[in-house]
């Protein structure tokens, strides 16, 4: 395409020339440069500065054999492979090269979340759940579980734990409080690690087993950054002979567009969830010519990109009884995990861990075959008690929008231990196997299944089978078949479901039929209302009918609100009802402030208005409220390490209030909030007329200083106007003849009238 252009151009533009010196524009591969250079034509030949070729771009690897005269200048011309016009009417030198000579543009589509460093303020939490409940014959009982939370920018201190109490006092052994976790937790962004102190939970890969700690745990942390992609992602390289916009398209979906310059190039990063796909990469010239590639891609997160690297390292008492005993620790146990991108193909994995006699090593490796899928492969070992135990996993995957599969095997013989099995008294599993498999049917809607067999120590083997259908039908709603049948019943069970929404959507009926072990069927009728998300009440009614038992109803009703959400509802057969409340939200304090919020389980905002009630505040341009009287709204639920958006509406302001930002966007650190303020205060403004010693208006568009640092200008019949006044303030005035004066005078900055009548002020005279 380069080479017919340029004979276009030769034909049109070639004019014979006399010898001369000529200014132009480099222009190369119609890429202009907006060098003009000196280029002498002299024989037919057009001679090129040393400095001046450099403003190209053209690579100096490609001219090692060019003609050079002994005033080191190139001869652009006599070049192989290269073409020259000399553009008489626009003055311009056109130059056409390879499209390998020029530099490779490397381009990363858009997207990406950019980085804002997280942050936190100093404050505190305490989320809470209570839940009462009531039989009707029998005793009840309250629980209330908590977390109690600080947090500020040296990490997080935190609580859980669940008291509970008999409403029978004579049946209250089981009362008292549990606690489940206690930790501090402090991270780093910049070199993404985490720190762990107290109780927490091992980190693992697909074949091995996590564990409950107390002690101390390092962690790299790839999620402290949003903005790092850390599985590889496609890309692709091809050139182009001048400047070309090239598309995206994924699955028929445009994913981003550029503007390319003549020459090779790599597009990188193009966003891709999971799974098979297809890229069709447009590129469209300045004469609307197109020219389509297809390239077929296989994207996983399970893959590291090649370099990366992910670690663990944890140490600790195992703890016993989770749930139950408040501080039940045994042996003392380390774990660790070591992950390590090898290519963007493979990823090398290896876990150790240990406690007493018992030691353990493994390896592993996830790899993908070009667009086939993905497999995974893991051998380990353990030594426990002098014996010698070993397991194997072997697995696969493969996802895209036509049909997805999975497979995984784990094996290990009797003598095999780990920490996880150390730590609670079940049987190991020996064997375990799933088989899952998804296809969309398009307008015939969805289909899963999935095959299960697990293997306990005991030999005791369980095989399960099962298959849904479920198809969407429109304003009717969406129809669900299952079926499942295991090993340890001679028959199958199954369910039908019509879910029927209606009310734009807030309401819905869902009627069902379920078979049992038993081979009875039950009629299930269900009707819901949602909460609206801005708050407001819900409700739930439910009815089934089973032919041998008694039949089951329940009914609850849920209030949200922006401060808690309060649940309420009974449940049971005839004549055995239980009825129960709950209870749950957050109570934040934070700049001697307290503030009441529905759960909070990971970051949150507080806007502060200075004081200013009633202000409007958006969140990713979503309204989430106004501002309290002392000016402050907490905004919940924030995703932590995410740079999000706040803004509040000035046009709700009053007249008088002078704002510096309406839009911010910060990042808050996991488990932390932070105090976001708006800085806004009340100002007075003030009109007046300015007269000269002699009671003259000072002229039309005079300038006007105000010693403040606001500037004015003297309208007719010397009228100026200040947006904001001090107490004391000095004007210089400076005439159109440059001629000055100055003036002073005084507000008081208590009125009640924000806009002060000053009146007329005389302006005396600086003697220059």
């Amino acid at each position: 395409m380069q080479l017919a252009y340029s004979q276009e151009q030769t034909a049109k533009l070639n004019t014979p020339l006399q010898d001369m010196q000529l200014y132009l524009e480099l222009v190369v591969n119609q890429q202009p440069t907006s060098h003009i250079a000196i280029i002498d034509y002299m024989g037919g030949n057009y001679y090129l500065a040393e400095q001046d070729l450099a403003v190209t771009g053209i690579s100096p690897e490609y001219l090692k054999n060019a003609p050079w005269d002994s005033a080191n200048r190139i001869i652009l011309n006599q070049i192989p492979g290269v073409v020259v016009d000399y553009d008489q009417q626009y003055q311009r030198l056109l130059i056409y090269v390879p499209p390998q000579w020029l530099p490779e543009q490397l381009l990363v589509t858009e997207g990406l979340n950019k980085r804002i460093p997280a942050q936190s303020s100093f404050g505190a939490l305490f989320n809470y759940d209570v839940y009462v409940n009531k039989p009707r014959h029998g005793d009840g009982y309250a629980s209330g579980w908590n977390e109690l939370r600080f947090f500020s920018n040296y990490g997080t201190l935190s609580n859980t734990g669940t008291y509970r109490h008999s409403l029978d006092r004579k049946n209250s052994s089981e009362d008292g409080y549990t606690r489940y976790d206690t930790r501090y937790q402090y991270s780093n962004e910049d070199k993404m690690l985490t720190l762990e102190m107290g109780d927490f939970i091992t980190r693992t890969f697909t074949w091995n087993n996590p564990v409950r700690l107390g002690g101390i745990q390092l962690s790299h942390n790839f999620s402290l950054r949003p903005d790092i992609i850390t599985y590889p992602l496609p890309q692709f390289s091809g050139e182009t002979a001048v400047p070309t916009t090239v598309d995206i398209f994924v699955d028929s979906y445009r994913v981003d567009s550029k503007e390319l310059n003549a020459g090779p190039f790599t597009l990188t990063n193009i966003p891709f969830i999971n799974g098979s796909g297809d890229a069709v990469i447009v590129t469209t010239d300045a004469l609307g010519r197109k020219v389509s590639t297809t390239v077929p891609f296989y994207v996983t997160n399970t893959l590291l990109s090649e370099g990366l690297a992910d670690y663990s390292i944890g140490a600790g008492a195992i703890r016993q009884h989770y749930g139950s005993k408040n501080f039940d620790y045994s042996t003392f146990a380390v774990s660790g995990n070591y992950r390590y991108g090898l290519t963007d193909s493979v990823t090398l994995e290896s876990h150790i861990e240990g406690a007493g006699s018992l030691k353990l090593a493994g390896v592993g490796s996830v790899f993908r075959l070009g667009t086939l899928g993905v497999f995974d492969a893991s051998y380990s070992q353990s030594y426990y008690d002098g014996e010698y135990g070993r397991q194997i996993s072997l697995g696969y995957q493969y996802d895209s929008r036509y049909f997805n599969i999975g497979v995984r095997h784990v094996r290990n013989n009797d003598e095999y231990q780990d920490l996880a099995h150390l730590s609670n008294d079940y049987l190991i599993s020996r064997q375990s196997t799933q088989i899952t498999l998804g296809l969309p049917l398009g307008d015939f809607g969805n289909l899963t299944g999935g095959y299960f067999i697990l293997k306990n120590g005991d030999d005791d083997e369980t095989r399960l089978a099962t298959v849904t259908w479920s198809h969407p039908v429109g304003d009717l709603g969406n129809f669900y078949v299952s079926a499942s049948k295991s090993n340890r019943d001679d028959t199958w069970t199954g369910t039908l479901q019509w879910i029927i929404p209606f009310s734009n959507g807030r309401d819905n009926i869902s009627l069902a039929m379920e078979r049992n072990t038993a081979h009875h069927w039950s009629q299930r009728v269900n009707y819901s209302r949602s909460v609206p998300s801005d708050g407001g009440l819900g409700w739930n009614v439910g009815y089934i009918h089973y032919p041998r038992d008694d039949d089951y109803r329940q009914a609850d009703l849920t209030w949200h609100t922006n401060s808690m959400e309060l649940r309420s509802g009974v449940y049971g057969t005839n004549d055995n009802e239980n009825f129960w409340g709950e209870a749950t939200g957050s109570i934040v304090l934070m700049d001697n402030e307290l503030y009441a919020a529905n759960v909070i389980n990971d970051a949150f905002a507080v806007i502060s208005t200075d004081g200013i009630p009633d202000v409007p505040v958006m969140y990713e341009n979503s309204l989430m409220g106004k501002t309290n009287s002392n000016g402050y709204l907490l905004v919940s639920q924030t995703p932590a390490y995410y740079a999000a958006k706040y803004a509040i509406d000035p046009l709700q302001l009053p007249a008088d209030i002078q704002i510096s930002k309406v839009e911010q966007s910060v990042s808050i650190k996991s488990g932390s909030g932070y105090l976001l303020s708006f800085p806004m205060k009340s100002v007075i403004s003030a009109r007046m007329t300015l007269v000269d010693e002699a009671h003259n208006y000072l002229p039309l568009g005079s300038k006007v200083i105000n010693s403040n640092g606001e500037i004015a200008y003297i309208g007719w019949d010397g009228f100026v106007y200040f947006s904001q006044v001090d107490k004391d303030n000095n004007l210089i005035v400076q005439r159109p003849d440059d001629t000055q004066c100055k003036a002073s005078f005084s507000a008081d900055l208590e009125s009640k009238d924000k806009m002060l009548q000053i009146g007329q002020i005389v302006c005396k005279d600086i003697a220059l």
